[in-house]
């Protein structure tokens, strides 16, 4: 009985650890260890092993329960997603003048008070050190003329 029992909680700390390692062979592995556990208690002792059974099935319920509890807090359950922003250029450098540091072919790096910024020219070749108007942006970067 003392095997059954070791073998039920060892199958109830797998079954826990298939919620932190995701793919279902914890989950399996737990499954068929708790089953292995309930048929070698029924089998040394039926009327403990039924008492035994019981509380297996309940302690697998219990650890189902708190992994799921203690998953949820670390998981962002929203469906909301006001106010998020992926990316943004900053739009007060929009009219301003800035410099090519890296070739524009299209895209390339620009030079703004000193911040080295992405770009993107309208379609033209841009060489180092050309002067540019940023006229919008798009995403996190600049589009020049």
């Amino acid at each position: 009985m003392i095997v059954a029992i070791s073998l039920g909680l060892l199958a109830l700390l797998i079954i826990y650890l298939e919620f932190y390692l995701p793919g279902g062979l914890m989950a399996v592995l737990g499954s068929m260890m708790a089953f292995a556990a309930i048929a070698m208690s029924l089998y040394s002792d039926p009327k403990l092993g039924v008492i035994f059974s019981i509380c297996e099935l309940i302690a697998v319920g219990i650890t189902i329960g708190l992994a799921l509890k203690h998953v949820k807090k670390h998981l962002d359950l929203s469906n909301t997603q006001e106010g998020y922003v992926s990316c943004s250029f900053n739009e007060e450098y929009v009219g301003r003048e800035a410099v090519v540091v890296k070739d524009l072919r299209p895209s390339g790096f620009i030079e703004i008070d000193g911040v080295l910024c992405q770009a993107l020219s309208k379609g033209q070749y841009l060489k180092k050190n050309t002067k540019v108007k940023i006229i919008d942006g798009q995403g996190s970067h600049f589009i020049v003329r």
